[in-house]
Formats: structure tokens, C-alpha cells, sequence
């Protein structure tokens, strides 16, 4: 008998740059307890937005040069990628699969732990057509990458309708899963009350871009003050818009822009705002796609407010929650007023955030969603 079934943990491969950041270290314990599991993740994530990536292995994780090629494709400097030694019953990749450590893990799988479950996790909600050879070069890849996968675990109902639309994925064959909870102990609600009086604090931490909305929100807040609403802005982040960002700060005095932080340290950002927005656009190869900062915002106790894109209205769904047109500033400085105006409403938002978290989005529950998944597929096979 398979030995998951019988009773011990199933021992599980992780390949993710996801969980490169010291910060979440919990996240990849919270596994642990519930998998026999190895993480394997580039020596650095270049990726992400806060200084605080991984640069040396441990007992649960083992680090590898990047091999970068073009654009953001790149190899991991391993022929085994761990899998020699820890033998996996399921090794899960989340990338995409047409990328190139796709495909490495899927030759390392074949290589190395030919009886194990190829599971892609995937959480890009667009697909980018090229025209003439190379989208079909792409097309190919794709195709070809899907077709290694057991399955796919989505981080979003809005990927998994892609993979079943676009890519002819089976609905059996995909489960929807967050990557990343959120450390309730960390991010949590202030013990002091809903602020009654101006100035109310507006907040968004992350890559600071025109894609994420940033801009919107800055003249979404400015047309707010314009319109008599006492607010003010605080960022936290790091991208290209940093620079034009500090400079129209400084004449701007409602506006803050604070340097990126490791990500344990966010909290404290969080428990100075009032109100979390985050402001994402929709673009041909881009939506939200994990919406992290909203996450752990809502588990800090703030009222959010997000736009129609990607993840955001997954996690804000609720009738009372607040969605706004993405790339319309107007839209988003009327909201913004009307929840600075609305103690009330901002306490009663923020309490039902906090629940959903809990809820939804701790690191225990993601876990114990992961685990479900990798169970459930190993009994399948188990069963012929």
C-alpha cells in the first residue's frame, strides 16, 4: 500500500521561487507539519519586492544558483533539483508550464522520481498570444508542458477558468489554492478604535508600478483632498515608479513613499493606515494575481477597498465590500471619500476582513488546502 495512505506524511517536492523570502518562513513550517515535505527555490528570487530572500539551504530548503537566460526564463543550477534525496511522491512546481524551470523540473521528475505526481501550480490569469512563429513556438510549449502535468493547483477561480477555457484543461484535473496565508499572529488588528477624525490614512504596500494601479491611487487620493475629504497616503515599496513617486512627494505633503522593508516588518505599516486600496489595472497580459498585501491587510483589521481585477473581487466578496472600476481614479477618489466620511462602516468592514482571513487565508489553512489536494490525488492513484 502507497505509504501516504497508509498513514505517514506524504513526502512532497516544492520548486517555487514563492517561498524564497526569510519573512515567510512560517509559511514553509506550516507545511511541514502537515507534508514530509523539501522546498527547492532560486538562491534569489529577483522578483520579489522586499529585501529579504533566502541565500543559504537549511534543513527544509535547498537553495540553487540561477542560470538566467532571456527575459525572466531561467534554470536552477541542479541536474537532480533534490529529488535524488528525497525521493517525492508528488513533486509540485509552481510555474507556469511553458517556462523554462517547468520544464527542468518535469526532466528531473523523469530523471529522478519517475513514479511521482507531476502537480504545476499556476497563477498567471492571462495568456500572452504572440503572432506568427513565435506564438506558435509558445503554443507548442504550452501545450506540451500541460500535458506533463497530473495536475494543476490555481491560485485563483479566475486561472482555473483560464486553464479550462484556453488551455482545455479538465475541471477534475485543477483545484484552486492560495500559495502564500498570512501569519495572523504578525498581521493583526491595532487595540486602538477606528479613527473618527482627519486625518485618515490611506495605505498600499507593494511593487510600486504602473500595473498595480499606483498612479490611480494617487490621484484618486489627490481628488479626494480636492473634494474636502481629510486623507492622506502612505506606500511602501520598491519599482520603477519610485523615483517620480519621492519627488511628487516631497511636493505633496499628504504624500509618503517609504522605502521597502523585509516583509515581516510590513505589519508595522499596516497598523498605522486607516484604509487598504489596492488599486490594480487590467491590462492584455496582466491581473491581479495573488493580491498578498490585500491579505494581509484584511488580517491587520483594515477596511479595503480593490479593483475589479484578477483575484481582488475572490477575496473581496462579500456584497458590502468595495470594488471599483480598475484605471478609473474618479471611480476610486469617490470611494475612498465615502469610507473616511463612514467610521462605521470602516469598523465593520475591517471586522469581517479579520474573519475572512482567519478564515480562509492562515497559514494553517493553506496548508491543510495543499494537503487535501496531494491526498486526495495519491489515493486516486492508490485506487488505479
Amino acid at each position: 500500500m502507497d505509504e501516504a495512505i497508509a498513514g505517514a506524511l506524504p513526502r512532497v517536492l516544492i520548486v517555487s521561487h514563492d517561498y524564497a523570502e526569510a519573512g515567510l518562513r512560517r509559511q514553509v513550517e506550516a507545511f511541514a507539519r502537515l507534508l514530509d515535505v523539501r522546498f527547492v527555490t532560486p538562491r534569489r528570487a529577483e522578483v520579489l519586492v522586499f529585501p529579504d530572500h533566502l541565500t543559504e539551504s537549511d534543513r527544509l530548503t535547498r537553495t540553487y544558483r540561477r542560470l538566467s537566460l532571456f527575459g525572466h526564463q531561467y534554470l536552477m543550477a541542479s541536474p537532480s533539483l533534490g529529488m535524488r534525496e528525497h525521493r517525492p511522491q508528488v513533486v509540485y512546481a509552481t510555474y507556469d508550464p511553458w517556462s523554462a524551470v517547468f520544464w527542468q523540473v518535469a526532466a528531473a521528475a523523469a530523471a529522478f522520481a519517475p513514479r511521482a505526481l507531476l502537480v504545476s501550480g499556476v497563477k498567471k490569469n492571462t495568456y500572452r498570444r504572440y503572432p506568427a512563429a513565435r506564438g506558435r513556438v509558445k503554443d507548442a510549449i504550452a501545450r506540451g508542458g500541460i500535458a506533463r502535468a497530473d495536475h494543476f493547483i490555481a491560485a485563483s477561480e479566475m486561472t482555473a477558468r483560464l486553464y479550462r477555457r484556453a488551455h482545455g484543461v479538465a475541471a477534475a484535473d485543477i483545484s484552486v489554492a492560495t500559495r502564500v496565508g498570512v501569519d495572523l499572529d504578525v498581521f493583526r488588528p491595532s487595540d486602538g478604535r477606528v479613527r473618527r477624525e482627519p486625518p485618515i490614512v490611506v495605505g498600499y504596500c507593494g511593487r510600486l508600478a504602473e500595473h498595480k494601479g499606483v498612479l490611480d491611487l494617487v490621484d484618486a487620493v489627490a481628488a479626494a483632498r480636492a473634494s474636502g475629504a481629510g486623507v492622506e497616503l502612505e506606500l511602501l515599496g520598491a519599482g520603477d515608479l519610485r523615483e517620480a513617486l519621492a519627488a511628487r512627494a516631497r511636493a505633496s505633503p499628504w504624500l509618503r513613499v517609504r522605502d521597502a522593508v523585509p516583509s515581516d516588518e510590513v505589519a508595522g505599516f499596516m497598523r498605522g493606515l486607516d484604509l487598504y486600496v489596492l488599486p490594480a489595472r487590467v491590462l492584455p497580459d496582466h491581473e491581479e494575481h495573488d493580491a498578498h498585501a490585500l491579505l494581509q491587510a484584511l488580517a491587520s483589521g483594515l477596511p479595503a477597498i480593490g479593483t475589479v481585477s484578477g483575484i481582488i473581487p475572490e477575496v473581496l466578496d462579500d456584497p458590502e465590500d468595495v470594488l471599483v472600476r480598475p484605471g478609473d481614479p474618479d471611480a476610486l477618489a469617490a470611494a475612498i471619500a465615502a469610507l473616511a466620511a463612514d467610521p462605521e462602516r470602516r469598523e465593520r468592514l475591517a471586522a469581517r476582513g479579520r474573519r475572512t482571513a482567519e478564515q480562509r487565508y492562515s497559514l494553517e489553512r493553506v496548508a491543510a488546502r495543499h494537503r487535501a489536494v496531494f491526498d486526495r490525488l495519491l489515493a486516486d492513484r492508490a485506487a488505479g
